[in-house]
Parts: structure tokens; sequence; C-alpha cells
């Protein structure tokens, strides 16, 4: 059954009235991501405080995927479905990549140059292909995939994908929900309320009414705020604009809420953080004041308290590059006491001198132990790489969960994370990295014995794969990707980067799956249609949920012209016309 109460998003982030009758009917609220799903539950909570409540019932909400896949939990502690292994994604990834190490060496007919981003479409590939419930047995879709050579291939690793699983008892999240309908009758039913949602998977769908004697879809209002339109000479006025305007919102109504979304999170995060700190007056002594989040963190090796802990575990290998070494010296979360001292110094100067762009272990280790200056002799880091190289085990190969015994001993050895305090974001950082090292373990499922070499690589792809996201309280700016503010209300709302050729973004089809049956199925990125339904569905959101809504864009990005987004065709004619805004 289907039902379409109307609903819309209000006040601080999100209002949750129009949820309320449903929540006291005992749905379930679910979300299309961890943000919304937080931000539901925030202002149910904070609504229970306002009233004088110290108890009250927690609000059942979640994402839509995690509720799925604890649903899939319940059926196996019930027996309804078969009790697998289900793997995170790191090590599907890792899975993939030996199924098409081992096909590759088998076939010999091909030489891939970049295995592991072969391995990450694949599994977006099979992904897909379940989402979307296509059935990979029956005859005339496999013959679709021989048409084509990369397909062919994929068909291939598959099969082994598909053997390696079933051998071992694993699964990955797609096949625990692809379960969920076989056990669906004999679990408690729901009644579920899907907020924010444009688009579900066939495969979510199909869960959901199996799972659930009632779905409602909350159709959002259609109405829409003030919408202002802006054009720059180039991306470095753009975020200068944005970030003056962020701080005079700020100081002019302290209680508003703002954001701004950015396109290219990756290529504008760093630039907009400085435009940011020099508009708020916080690039110096109040540098840990400023009034913005971003929401999007960045991978735990790219942390310094992490990357400096990967970097003490890469001196036990044969060889390491000068500036590495130079580097470690320079660290705050290892204990080095003399590394700024004079001889210190000298033991630089000495590793330049050599011409030598790598230095073998051994070598390193005598030159920072035997290194002279006055009276002093030999480094602390001498001492370190001499008790590092005395222990055997590095030596030898060992599953991952023996592995990560082993780095905690060498870490042990560096003093890491060091005898400083560390601060509120380091210490989330730390606690982190010892949920990755839980999750190295499991590697154990899927591996052979490494080397250290090997090990070290793993674990720093998993590190890579870990976001570092600071648990901060809600600052009045936040900085968001276009994903995660959709569904969320603000005062006022800034997009960045509303390029023609960014929004839509042109179609990425996986080049895996038969361009025929991507485009059949209309699986995500799969045509130029496709994507732009998708922009124009995320567009409305935003549209509907700021009282004030800015579109910016690039008059030129790397000296190639560029035109507005179609998307921005509807805003009045004196916003894109002749009394374009230039700020």
């Amino acid at each position: 059954m289907i039902g379409k109460p109307r609903g819309h998003v209000t006040g601080r982030l999100f209002d949750i009235t129009p949820l309320q009758p449903l929540v006291e009917a005992g749905f379930v609220l679910l979300t299309p991501n961890f943000r919304l799903a937080r931000r539901i539950k925030a202002q149910w909570d904070a609504r229970h405080l306002a009233n004088g409540e110290v108890v009250w019932q927690p609000l059942k909400v979640q994402p839509l995927e995690s509720w799925l896949l604890a649903q899939w939990e319940r059926a196996v502690s019930l027996e309804l479905v078969p009790a697998l292994a289900p793997l995170n994604p790191a090590q599907v990834l890792q899975l993939w990549q030996q199924v098409i190490a081992q096909e590759e060496q088998q076939s010999g007919n091909y030489h891939l140059l970049r295995p592991s981003a072969a391995a990450e479409l694949a599994g977006q590939a099979r992904d897909s292909l379940l989402r979307w419930e296509v059935d990979m047995t029956t005859e005339g879709i496999r013959q679709s995939f021989n048409f084509d050579a990369d397909c062919g291939t994929f068909l291939r690793w598959l099969t082994l994908f598909e053997q390696r699983l079933g051998t071992a008892g694993q699964c990955t999240p797609m096949d625990c929900i692809r379960q969920l309908p076989a056990g669906a009758g004999q679990l408690p039913t729901n009644r579920a309320a899907l907020v924010e949602f444009d688009d579900i998977p066939p495969l979510f769908r199909s869960a959901l009414n199996a799972l659930c004697e009632e779905v409602r879809e909350i159709e959002p209002a259609a109405a829409s705020g003030q919408r202002l339109a802006h054009a720059f000479t180039d991306k470095r006025a753009e975020l200068r604009a944005v970030a003056n305007w962020a701080k005079r919102i700020n100081r002019q109504d302290p209680e508003a809420t703002v954001a701004i979304v950015l396109s290219d999170m990756v290529g504008d995060r760093t630039a907009l953080d400085y435009l940011l700190r020099d508009a708020f007056d916080c690039l110096g002594d109040d540098y840990n004041s400023l009034p913005v989040n971003f929401s999007t963190g960045i991978s735990l090796d790219r942390t310094p308290v992490i990357r400096d802990a990967l970097a003490a575990l890469a001196m036990g290998q044969r060889c390491i590059t000068v500036p590495a070494v130079v580097s470690l010296l320079r660290s705050r979360f290892l204990h080095l006491p003399d590394a700024d001292s004079a001889l210190a110094n000298r033991f630089v100067t000495g590793l330049f001198d050599d011409g030598r762009e790598e230095v073998e272990n051994a070598d390193l280790r005598y030159s920072a132990s035997e290194v002279t200056l006055g009276d002093s002799k030999g480094l602390v880091l001498g001492q370190h790489l001499l008790a590092v190289s005395g222990l055997r085990e590095l030596r030898q190969a060992a599953l991952p969960s023996q592995w990560v015994e082993h780095f905690c001993q060498v870490l042990a050895i560096w003093g890491w994370p060091g005898a400083g305090p560390l601060d509120s974001l380091e210490y989330q950082q730390v606690e982190l990295w010892y949920r990755t090292l839980d999750e190295f373990r499991g590697y154990d499922a899927g591996c052979e014995p490494l080397g250290l070499d090997g090990a070290l690589q793993l674990l720093r792809h998993s590190c890579s794969r870990q976001i570092s996201q600071p648990q901060t309280t809600d600052s009045p700016v936040q900085v968001l990707g276009p994903l995660e503010a959709a569904g969320l209300a603000f005062d006022h709302l800034w997009l960045c980067g509303m390029q023609g050729n960014s929004w839509p973004t042109p179609p990425r089809p996986n080049s895996f799956i038969p361009q025929s049956l991507q485009r059949q199925l209309q699986m995500p990125h799969a045509t130029a249609e496709r994507e732009w339904a998708f922009s124009e569905a995320l567009f409305a959101q935003y549209s509907r949920s700021a009282t004030v809504l800015h579109a910016s864009y690039c008059k030129q990005v790397g000296g190639i012209p560029e035109l507005p987004s179609a998307l921005l065709q509807d805003f009045p004619v004196d916003e894109l016309g002749k009394n374009v805004v230039e700020l």
C-alpha cells in the first residue's frame, strides 16, 4: 500500500512536525543517508528537551540501506535465511582484486595497468546488477555481456567471484538484502515512511514491499523561496564572494542557518577553508574558532597523526626515501627528542650530500647511529631503527590479524602517538585507526599470508577508504557536498560551480555492463537523460528547502569559457540577464 501525505522541511535544518502523526502511528522513518537521519533524530530530541522532558521514546529513524541490513541480521538470528558471513566494502574490494589477478594470470590475454581501479569498477557493476535485479543466470543476459570484450571479461571475473563467495560462505551487503524477501513472511511486519527519496533501486523496493504492510512516501511541498544567480570571472573570485557572503549573513543574523554546497568538494575545499578563515579573521590565534563545519572529512591516511604512524611502519622496509626520513623527523607524534638538534641537522645534511633519492635500511640505521658532532653521537632515530630491525616477525609472512600485533609492537617502539596530549580531532582519528585495525583483522578470511610490503600496502589502502569525519556540534555555517545537503532546510543556501558542464554531469556508464542494458533499466549515470533527471530532482530539493537560494557559476574554468547550467533557466529573467550580480 502506498500513501502520500504532504510534508516539507523548514526551521532549523529539518521540521519534524509533518512526521509527528506517522511517528505516533508506529511508522519507522527511512532516509536516503545518515546525515538526514541524524538531523531528524536531533530535532526529535530537541523538541522533547524544549518541553522539559527528561525521558522519552527514542525515534525510529534510519537510512534505508542500514535498516534493510538490520532486518537481514534479524532474519539470520531467527534462522530464516542462511547465516552467511557478510564482507565489509574493503574485504569485498580485496576479493575482487584476488579474482582479477587469478583470471589475468590464467588467461594471459591481457595485462591491467590499474587492477585496483578495475576491482572498484567490477564491485560497482555487480552491486548495480543486484540493485536493479538483473538475473545473471539468464542466457540472453549473459550473451549480451559476451558481445563486448570488457563486459565478457567482467563476466568471467563475476563467475570466479561468485564461486569464491559460495565456497567461503560469504556475501556482500547487496546479497544480504537480496535474501530478505525469502524470509520476510516470518518476520514481524513494519510500517515505513520514506523521507526525501527521489529514487529507490528495484531491489530495495522489493525488500520494502516484502517486509512492510504499509509504505508511505512523504511528498515534499512544491513551494520554493527567493532565488538569485551570480556569475564570476573565475573559481577564486566565486569562492571569495561566497566566503564574504557567509560572514556577512552570520554577522547580521547569528541564528540563521547557512549552507554552502560545493560541486567539487575535493578540488575546492582547501581554497574555501582558507578564504573562510580569512573572512572570519580565523587565520591566527582564533584558528579553531571558525563557525563553519565541513561535513565531508578527509581520508584517514592523510591525517597527520595516522600519516606519521604509517610512515613509522614504513621504516621497517628495505628501502626508504630520503624525503620520508626528513618528514618523519618533523613528526610530533613520535618519540624523537633530538629531531631538532644540531646533530640531526648534520645527519640530514649527510643524507642529501650523498645524492641518493633512496637509502637502504641498513645504511640508514648505521648513519643515524654513528653520526657525530662534537661529543654527541647517534640519534634516537637510530635506536628505533635498530630495535625494529631486531623484530624477526617483520621478515616473515603472516596473516593480517598477526600483522596488526606486529604493527602495534613497532609503533610502541616509536612512541606513537607521542607523549603530548592529543586534541579532540586527533583523538577521534586515533580511535578510528584502532577500529580500522579491527577491520584489518577481517582480511584473514580472504587473504594468504603477506610479507611486510604487502601488509603495509593493504593497511594504507584500508586507511585511505576510512573517512575521518570530526564529531562536532552544529555550526551556523555548513559546507556540504551536493548529496549531503539534500533533504535539509536552510535559511540561506549557496550552490557553487553551477557550470553547464557540471550540472548535470556527463553520463558515465559502467564499462563492465552492456550500455544497452544500462539504458534499458535507466541505471545511474547511464544516459544524459538519466543524469538530467537526477540533477533536476536534486536541484528541486535545494529550491524548496531554502528560504533564499543562491546559485553561482564561473565564466571561465581553466581558461575555457563556460555557460551557466540549464537548470538555472527558470530563475527570474532579471537575475540571469542584464542584472546578473557580479560580486
